[in-house]
């Protein structure tokens, strides 16, 4: 339930949007380009976002109030109110539980650097997610804070004051975080790197790429039919080892 608002007049925070927004797609050194989409492929980084999510989900998420006479005390859920105890302990909104909605959050944080928690301006002050991936914080002319979100090709725009912004590693200007993906990109990008190459080796098995010279003149369509024979008999893990047989059309096999 997202309610449309009339786009206020704004500008980037900063001078460039790169300045402002997470990095959403890196290149490391060993050429494979990071997201944090495909960084979730490595095992390492699914683990690691898998754990600390989960730890953190499954913490009480409480609220307190302090007393005239300097006591706090633990503000009770009550369903009547739905006040933000019962969002935050009971129901965050229609369609999440406690558990998933912390650990959503924190894998927005761990994997974009930002998490951006809206509260519906109902009575039911419902507790949404905005995709980190999508959402930036902007300033109108009057030095107002909106948070701008891409949706469709469209843009809906949120007020600070319904906007929870949580964020880690914050960058130079305080107003985005930066993800863990951002730091290890290089060890991602060689894990990555890694993993395609022993898939390819997987894949084509022992088969050597070489140069194959055939006697005669032989037609694309003949190169590509002895090109294709050849690697289907000795290319996957299955044929590893396999024996080539090679017919006299065949003058010299370099590898």
């Amino acid at each position: 339930m997202i309610f449309s608002r009339t786009a206020p007049s704004v500008q980037n925070a900063v001078n460039t949007l790169d300045d402002l927004v997470n990095v959403m797609e890196i290149n490391s050194l060993s050429g494979e380009i990071v997201t944090p989409e495909n960084s979730k492929t490595v095992a390492t980084a699914y683990r690691c976002a898998n754990i600390i999510s989960d730890d953190v989900a499954k913490m009480p998420l409480q609220t307190f109030q302090s007393r005239r006479s300097g006591e706090i005390e633990r503000v009770r859920p009550n369903g009547l109110l739905t006040n933000i105890a019962w969002r935050l302990e009971v129901q965050p909104n229609r369609y999440t539980s406690p558990f998933l909605f912390k650990k959503q959050v924190v894998q927005w944080m761990l994997f974009h650097g930002n998490a951006y928690i809206w509260q519906a301006p109902n009575a039911s002050r419902e507790l949404f997610i905005l995709p980190a991936s999508s959402t930036e914080p902007i300033f109108d002319k009057n030095g107002n804070l909106w948070y701008k979100v891409q949706s469709g090709g469209n843009y809906k725009y949120y007020p600070d004051v319904e906007v929870l912004h949580l964020m880690i590693n914050p960058d130079s200007t305080g107003m985005i975080g930066q993800s863990v993906i951002q730091f290890a990109r290089e060890v991602i990008g060689r894990q990555k790197g890694a993993h395609k190459t022993q898939s390819k080796f997987y894949k084509q098995g022992l088969n050597p790429s070489g140069v194959m010279f055939m006697n005669g003149a032989l037609s694309a369509e003949e190169r590509n039919r002895v090109r294709a024979s050849f690697e289907q008999t000795m290319s996957g893990s299955d044929n590893a080892y396999r024996l080539a047989v090679l017919d006299n059309k065949v003058a010299k096999f370099e590898p």
